[in-house]
């Protein structure tokens, strides 16, 4: 598998195990994601009146270089923050690292403002780690999978994009056979390539275990 496979067959794990319109132009609305109060649909997507992510470190100036050794405690003590204060970094391999490290961890702990505040950007690789953690919150592909194929036919990545689609699929199909292909019969919406990674998740659920690979 090569590096790139490697870094997000990680970043997949990662989302699976802590837990977007459909064009690529915009991420999907934050409010189609939250559910209604009586009727909520996933805890973490819950929370009422999310907190604004901060915009800066306190202790960091607007702008000011990142170590790659900061990122990991401040990710850990504070995503948010440091999402924050990445995503205004000059592009580059500290600002990837950062948000690679604080995305996942911030939906883990609060996906509702976590998605409030991915949902005002516009789509980029850098933002990919936080589109992958929403899309597969746990439970929530199967549950309200068209949440999850719409945060992640956002995702830049062509790799990225393909596996998660695949995972969703997967689990919706275990879940309750036959409705995907339902949706795809009746979806319009859908990038050819998009459609083709979620028919291939659902053709490999409908293979029993241990027959897959022969």
């Amino acid at each position: 598998m090569s590096g790139r496979g490697l870094r997000w067959g990680g970043i997949l794990l990662a989302a699976a195990a802590g837990a977007i319109c459909l064009s690529r132009g915009r991420r999907h609305p934050a409010a189609r994601i939250r559910p209604a109060p009586q009727a909520p649909l996933h805890p973490a997507l819950a929370r009422p009146a999310p907190r604004q992510a901060p915009r800066f470190h306190a202790n960091m100036a607007a702008n000011a270089p990142l170590s790659d050794a900061a990122i990991e405690p401040w990710s850990d003590a504070d995503p948010a923050g440091l999402a924050a204060y990445a995503y205004g970094l000059p592009r580059g391999p500290s600002r990837s690292l950062a948000l690679a490290s604080a995305l996942p961890k911030w939906v883990a702990r609060d996906a509702a403002s976590a998605s409030d505040w991915l949902a005002g950007l516009p789509p980029e690789p850098d933002l990919d780690p936080g589109a992958v953690a929403l899309a597969m919150l746990p439970e929530l592909p199967e549950r309200r999978p068209r949440v999850s194929i719409e945060w992640a036919a956002g995702i830049s990545d062509d790799a990225a994009r393909d596996a998660t689609l695949q995972n969703i699929a997967e689990r919706w199909t275990r879940a309750a056979p036959g409705a995907l292909l339902a949706f795809l019969s009746a979806e319009t919406g859908l990038r050819d390539e998009d459609r083709r990674s979620l028919a291939l998740g659902a053709r490999i659920a409908a293979v029993p275990p241990g027959q897959r690979g022969l």
